[in-house]
């Protein structure tokens, strides 16, 4: 049992090399502490998370490091939400190649196991350059992972790589990695034996995402023609020395040589959706803020501070939280509407009336670069203390200018 921000000492230095930077550690701490209050699954019912890549690494306060606990200072409380202000789902892999993956072309749904699966507006693909263009035919996912073009990704050890086996070790390998891909119910025709996987001919490429990610794939042998899908199972098809492919953005070349040999070229490490660490580490080095890590990585996204609920009742609740931003805007949801509500933002006191339903107020000019305090007080002079808001900030975003305006259904004031 751990506050989040002790969870996260455990979780960050061990996620991501410190060498890589405060910018991208910092990114890294915001997309770990979302994943812990928001993750894709629950591994286990009895636990909130597990220790693994399952979830996340946590490798306990034997583990932390002075750099690290310096980045999850600096973002106290701070988490990513998505355009209807709720905590995004923070994917995150090692390296995605220069060009990051639409979470449907990755991920099946986790309730229905449908595949491809909704589309998360967030979560879509990104490439490093514009002028990458989509890689969803061969012809472009080959010019891409047969080169190394200059991108974010490109000092990973894993940026480009390549596995090679001839026919007879890869049809070995197939045929038994069929039968236990088989169980995730993404093989058809299902392989159940490996006596009845035949021999192997070709090896083709049905589908692609945005990323060249291989969605669809088929295995043809002169028994059957077995279809495999998802880049998890797709990378556990082709294992080479026991171990699954590093993603599955890569494209398949058989070479009739003497010995006939099939040889796949690819990119990344990981899912390749979401964030990609050294794609963060290396857009720290070259001066990106965190925030500019997370938003290249994540479309649409804002930044704020973790809600926290005011009740009345006369009692004052105070809050701490660090920032760098220039901008920060209070958000109010006053769903019982409360009138006024005493706002103290370091030492600048006043009172502020509300409307009923949401309110957004500007207190940019107020915020320290370093620790801000700030405190709430509701003044209910009915004595109703059942009454309660709901506040956040809002920050490192341009935000609305606007004095008093009601548009969007949205009341905005300056303080």
């Amino acid at each position: 049992v751990l506050e989040v921000e002790d969870y996260l000492k455990g979780v960050v230095p061990n996620e991501m090399p410190v060498r890589f930077g405060l910018e991208a550690l910092k990114a890294q701490t915001v997309a770990a502490r979302n994943y812990a209050i928001a993750p894709r699954i629950k591994a286990y019912k009895e636990f909130d998370l597990c220790d693994s890549v399952a979830c996340q690494v946590y490798f306990g306060a034997n583990t932390e490091d002075e750099l690290s606990d310096k980045a999850i200072f600096e973002t106290d409380s701070i988490i990513a939400v998505d355009k209807n202000q709720n905590p995004i789902l923070a994917l995150y892999s090692s390296t995605a190649g220069g060009y990051t993956e639409s979470y449907e072309y990755a991920f099946s749904d986790p309730e229905t196991k449908r595949f491809p699966s909704k589309e998360i507006h967030y979560l879509t693909a990104v490439a490093d350059k514009e002028e990458f263009g989509s890689l969803e035919t061969e012809d472009a996912a080959e010019n891409f992972y047969m080169s190394a073009p200059e991108s974010f990704d490109d000092k990973s050890p894993y940026y480009r790589w390549s596995k090679e086996w001839t026919v007879d070790e890869l049809e070995n390998v197939l045929a038994k990695t069929l039968v236990s891909q088989s169980a995730t119910g993404f093989v058809h025709p299902a392989l159940t034996d490996s006596a009845n996987f035949g021999k192997l001919q070709s090896v083709n490429v049905i589908r692609r995402g945005k990323s060249g990610k291989i969605i669809k794939i088929a295995i043809n042998t002169d028994k059957e023609t077995f279809i495999a899908e998802k880049e998890l199972v797709i990378r556990r098809c082709f294992q080479k020395n026991g171990i699954s492919l590093p993603s599955a953005n890569f494209v398949v070349m058989k070479i009739d040589s003497e010995v006939p040999v099939f040889k796949f070229a690819g990119g990344g490490f990981g899912h390749g959706v979401g964030l990609s660490q050294w794609g963060a580490g290396k857009m720290s080095s070259l001066g990106y803020t965190f925030d500019e890590i997370l938003k290249h990585y994540y479309n649409g996204i804002n930044l704020i501070t973790m809600p926290v609920n005011i009740s009345s009742g006369g009692k004052r609740e105070t809050f701490e939280f660090y920032t760098e931003s220039k901008t920060g805007y209070i958000n109010i949801n006053n769903p019982n509407g409360i009138e006024k509500l005493q706002i103290d933002i370091n030492g600048q006191e006043m009172t502020q009336k509300l409307k009923h339903g949401e309110n957004e107020i500007n207190i940019s000019k107020y915020l320290k670069n370093g620790n801000n305090m700030i405190s709430y007080l509701i003044e209910d002079e009915t004595r109703d203390y059942t009454k309660k808001i709901t506040a956040f900030i809002r920050l490192y975003d341009t935000g609305k200018e606007t004095e008093n305006n009601t548009g969007n259904g949205i009341t905005i004031f300056d303080f």
